[in-house]
């Protein structure tokens, strides 16, 4: 990703003392980017566009100031805010070293009772910070808590608070303003399948469908108590986590859609093109595309599509390891859409891997594909593959749909989404596959 995407971002940091290193990954606001403060710390910063109608904007810019003045040992603290022009602003926050939640889940996906509580009381702590002061987190997932020095959990992503997403999927409460709930959601994603623990039991009160039935935050730590004693959280062995962190960042990316405010979708519109952007928020509102099995007629007449579609997903995906490889950002256009969150990911995981002294060579093994149909204009391919690291442990199989977009130049990738996000409903875009 070239810093260019974000324009204003290196010169108004950059008038405070910030020197911007890079793109580090993509959070609920966008891009997120590794920078140094002006004693030298290391920071992240995202960007918020804040080009809001008022009734929305108000309520914005007073959960920032709001949200400047809370301090938590297990929030990460947002240090400064700088303006980059009437409607963007930078949020720069404190660099937590340590893996996400989620990486270590990746490793070990079935913690110990008493490490799951060490988890949960903390980040609800952090929680019930923010509640204190009226304001809510919105998107509390493995990949939004950072396990620090010692394996001290750090909630992260400050942005989900200012500009309330919908959350991640399987995460966010239905009713989609309760922490409470993704907290407990949280707690048995680290459990796994221990239904015979009694934490199970009070996690999943947590996580009723009635919000009224739910625990507060205090009530559920205190529950968690009372059923099991607190232990440290065991952290793999260091070189085993590099080398898995860096397996899973070399699968295509996936990634997670929200909705916000109708406004500020509409910029997202100009800014990923018409078809991703109809694409993603049909899908995260449950339109997707029927994958019956059936072979309806008119599919006839699409079977030509319907392999072209295929073998140039294959294609992409063995030319997208063959980038990351060559640690060729700047022909990342001949695999995804420019500007789009496939793009945009890829750029940012170019970077973290150029970070690592040894050659890291990316294979893709036994890719196969196949169309699952079409919406507002992107085609949608299920593709299973292998994404081996030289060095890592057996890569797993894994499944991702790419939305593709049809470009002068050729198919090309404008967004990954998880199989489970593309549901079985009807859509009256094309006909069906499979």
């Amino acid at each position: 990703m070239e810093l260019a995407t974000v324009p204003g971002l290196t010169s108004a940091l950059r008038a405070h003392g910030y020197q911007v290193r890079g793109p580090v990954g993509v959070g609920s606001s966008g891009p997120a980017w590794a920078a140094h403060a002006p004693d030298g710390a290391r920071v992240v910063v995202s960007v918020l566009d804040l080009d809001l109608p008022i009734a929305a904007r108000r309520p914005a810019l007073v959960r920032l100031e709001v949200l400047a003045r809370v301090r938590h040992p297990h929030l990460v603290p947002l240090l400064d805010v700088v303006e980059i022009d009437a409607h963007r602003t930078a949020l720069v926050t404190a660099h937590v070293e340590g893996p996400s939640v989620g990486a270590v889940l990746a490793l070990r996906p079935r913690w110990r009772a008493g490490e799951v509580l060490t988890l949960v009381a903390p980040v609800a702590g952090a929680l019930e910070a923010l509640e204190a002061e009226g304001l809510r987190h919105g998107d509390v997932s493995p990949e939004n808590v950072v396990l620090g020095p010692g394996g001290t959990p750090v909630l992260v992503d400050l942005a989900s608070v200012v500009l309330p997403p919908a959350g991640t999927p399987g995460f966010a409460a239905p009713d989609q303003a309760d922490d409470v709930f993704s907290v407990g959601r949280l707690g048995l994603a680290a459990l796994g399948e221990q239904p015979e623990e009694p934490l199970h039991e009070v996690l999943g009160r947590a996580c009723a469908p009635d919000p009224v039935t739910r625990p507060g935050l205090v009530e559920l730590v205190r529950e968690c108590f009372d059923v099991v004693d607190a232990e440290p959280i065991e952290l793999p062995d260091p070189a085993i986590l590099a080398r898995t962190a860096l397996a899973r960042l070399a699968e295509p990316t996936r990634h997670e859609h929200t909705v916000r405010d109708p406004h500020a979708a509409r910029r997202r519109r100009r800014a990923l093109g018409a078809g991703a952007f109809a694409a993603a928020v049909a899908i995260a509102l449950g339109i997707a595309v029927v994958t019956s099995q059936e072979r309806p007629d008119a599919f006839a007449a699409t079977e030509p599509l319907a392999s072209e579609l295929a073998d140039a997903a294959v294609a992409l995906t063995h030319r997208r390891a063959e980038l990351l490889s060559a640690l060729a950002s700047e022909r990342l256009e001949e695999v995804a859409v420019p500007g789009s969150p496939a793009f945009e990911a890829d750029a940012a995981l170019i970077e973290r891997l150029a970070e690592h002294r040894e050659e890291v060579t990316v294979r893709a093994e036994g890719v196969e594909a196949r169309r699952l149909g079409a919406h507002d204009g992107l085609e949608l391919v299920l593709v299973t593959s292998r994404v081996q690291v030289d060095g890592g442990a057996e890569a797993p199989q894994s499944t991702v749909v790419l939305a593709l977009e049809r470009t002068p130049e050729g198919w090309r990738v404008a967004s990954v989404l998880e199989p489970d996000e593309v549901s079985a409903a009807s859509s009256p875009a094309g006909p069906l596959a499979g």
